[in-house]
């Protein structure tokens, strides 16, 4: 009887955050001259694949002990500093993302 309401506050708090990161990387922006490269929504935390915990964060394969570790992230450091939102606040698309995957495949 409480599963639905707990599954319904998770996607509400999800929602919330979604909604709420765009305006604090505006007021980030606003308030310090930064470059899109440059921004980072530590305070958001993406449960996702594009998240800490995903196969781009520091628990994946690009992580220190993953077997990608010396190659370039294809997200860079979004995974820390707040996942998909970052990615795409920063100018990333699905065919940077493909290209940055198959250039991080590539043999050195």
């Amino acid at each position: 009887m409480h599963r639905p309401t707990r599954i319904a506050t998770l996607v509400g708090v999800a929602v919330t955050l979604t909604a709420a990161a765009p305006a604090a990387a505006d007021a980030a922006s606003a308030s310090t001259p930064r470059s899109s490269d440059q921004v980072c929504l530590s305070g958001v935390l993406d449960l996702g694949p594009f998240g800490p915990y995903g196969p781009y964060g520091a628990s994946g394969p690009y992580g220190p002990n993953g077997p990608l570790h010396d190659r370039p992230n294809p997200i860079g450091d979004a995974a820390q500093c707040g996942g998909l939102i970052t990615f795409i606040l920063r100018g990333g698309t699905l065919d940077s993302f493909i290209q940055a995957n198959i250039d991080s495949a590539k043999p050195r």
